[in-house]
């Protein structure tokens, strides 16, 4: 009786780490979120003072938005109150007429940071 459940936790051991080695796809590495999607401005900084939620949102009252459109191509757009402009994008960076924008991703919260400038967009689940 004792070799049967002795067996039987072997088992259950090994499914356990089988389970668990598969999982996590690429070798075991945690794989980074995509950031494929649509996103809208949720919060700026310029020089270390951040912008108000209530100026974000008479902005957004006023129809001046900034959208980011991230696509699974490696392309994308972002519109600054009606500008758009066109990228393409890496795991690492967002790439406008040849000058490369490092961005962090946190799997909701996309951030561009740049000459004391950081923009931060969060992602609408909704589209």
């Amino acid at each position: 009786m004792k070799a049967k459940k002795m067996v039987a936790l072997l088992l259950i051991a090994v499914l356990v780490f089988a389970l668990t080695s598969c999982s996590g796809g690429g070798g075991g590495a945690a794989s980074k979120p995509s950031p494929v999607g649509t996103y809208t401005l949720s919060g700026m900084e310029e020089d270390g003072e951040a912008t108000s939620q209530e100026d974000l949102d008479l902005l957004a009252s006023l129809g001046l938005t900034v959208t980011l459109d991230i696509k699974e191509d490696g392309t994308g757009s972002i519109n600054l109150f009606g500008e758009e402009m066109e990228f393409t994008w890496d795991e690492d960076n967002i790439i406008v007429d040849g000058e490369k924008q490092a961005y962090t991703f946190d799997g909701t919260t996309f951030t561009m940071e740049n000459e004391g400038t950081k923009m931060s967009f969060t992602k609408d689940e909704s589209k």
